[in-house]
């Protein structure tokens, strides 16, 4: 069971540790995971958390791969093409290269953020 107390204390502790990312996990889980709420809500709630984290920590591939997990279950997938070269723009990473692949074109990615896609293949 999810206390109320254990969310009031992530939402201080992110404030306090905002580049923190695991604290940031903890919380969208727990936002997502709330017995209390609908699970829409719920999901909304989580992607609210994400987004501020991302905030802060806007080169985090891993946020970025679990808010565009938690995006995909959203019923409007209108923005997700946008959100996925959004990601690679900023935390280019053999990963979210993987996890956005199927969404944008590479020949999108490629326009979108060249530089990040050249100094990827190069790195390899």
């Amino acid at each position: 069971m999810i206390s109320g107390h254990e969310v009031q204390d992530l939402e201080t502790a992110v404030l306090e540790h905002p580049h923190d990312t695991q604290l940031w996990l903890k919380l969208t889980y727990k936002k997502l995971h709330n017995p209390k709420g609908h699970s829409e809500r719920n999901l909304e709630h989580a992607l609210n958390v994400l987004s501020r984290a991302l905030e802060k920590n806007r080169n985090d591939s891993d946020l970025w791969l679990y808010y565009l997990k938690l995006f995909a279950r959203r019923e409007d997938h209108a923005e997700m093409a946008q959100l996925c070269r959004q990601a690679v723009q900023y935390a280019p990473s053999y990963k979210l290269y993987r996890k956005v692949t199927p969404s944008v074109t590479l020949l999108e990615l490629r326009e979108c953020c060249a530089w990040s896609t050249c100094h990827f293949s190069c790195v390899i």
